[in-house]
C-alpha cells in the first residue's frame, strides 16, 4: 500500500517538474537567440498542409484514433479506418478517385496513393491490417485485407492484390 501512494507521489511530481524544465529551456534558448543580436534566428514551425478539402463533399474523413504524420498530405474524398496510419511524405489523393483505407493499415514513408486519369468509376480500396512499404505507388487498385506491398512497388490500375498476398520490393503489377 505505502508503495503505492510513494509511486503516485513521485509521478504527480514528475508530471509537474517536465513543463516547468520546459519552460527553462525555451527561456535559455531565447536568452542565446538575444545575445547572438543580429546573427540569431528562431525557428518556425510552418502550419500542416495535411488535410486538404476540395469541395463540401470531397474531404478526409480522419478519425481521432488515426495517425497522420505531420508532413503527410490527404486530399479529397479519403476515408482512414480506426487506427490507420500515414508516414512521413506520404501523399494520398482522393480528388480524382475515391479512397478507402481500412483499419490498421499502415501506409509507410513517401507513399503515393491516388489515381492518374479522372475517370467516374475509379476508387483506391485499401482493406483492413494492410502494409504498404515505402515509396510505393498505387493507382485506383484494390488491396484486400492482410495483404502487404513492398518498398518501391507499383500496383496499377484495375489491379486486385488478393488476401494475404504479398507484392515483392520493386515490383510492377499490371491490371
Amino acid at each position: 500500500m505505502l508503495r503505492g501512494v510513494v509511486y503516485f507521489q513521485l509521478e504527480n511530481w514528475a508530471s509537474a517538474l517536465g513543463p516547468k524544465l520546459r519552460s527553462v529551456g525555451q527561456n535559455l534558448f531565447r536568452s542565446g537567440v538575444a545575445m547572438q543580436g543580429a546573427m540569431g534566428h528562431e525557428d518556425y514551425r510552418v502550419p500542416s498542409m495535411r488535410c486538404i478539402p476540395i469541395s463540401d463533399s470531397k474531404f478526409p474523413r480522419l478519425l481521432a484514433s488515426d495517425w497522420v504524420a505531420p508532413n503527410a498530405t490527404v486530399i479529397g474524398d479519403v476515408n482512414l479506418g480506426e487506427g490507420a496510419s500515414l508516414w512521413h511524405g506520404a501523399v494520398v489523393r482522393g480528388d480524382q478517385a475515391i479512397i478507402a483505407i481500412g483499419k490498421n493499415s499502415i501506409i509507410q514513408d513517401n507513399v503515393h496513393i491516388g489515381s492518374t486519369a479522372a475517370q467516374a468509376k475509379d476508387y483506391v480500396s485499401i482493406g483492413d491490417n494492410v502494409q504498404v512499404g515505402p515509396n510505393a505507388h498505387l493507382d485506383a487498385c484494390t488491396l484486400e485485407n492482410f495483404s502487404f506491398v513492398g518498398m518501391g512497388a507499383t500496383v496499377n490500375r484495375g489491379s486486385t492484390i488478393e488476401s494475404f498476398g504479398v507484392v515483392s520490393a520493386g515490383a510492377v503489377v499490371g491490371a
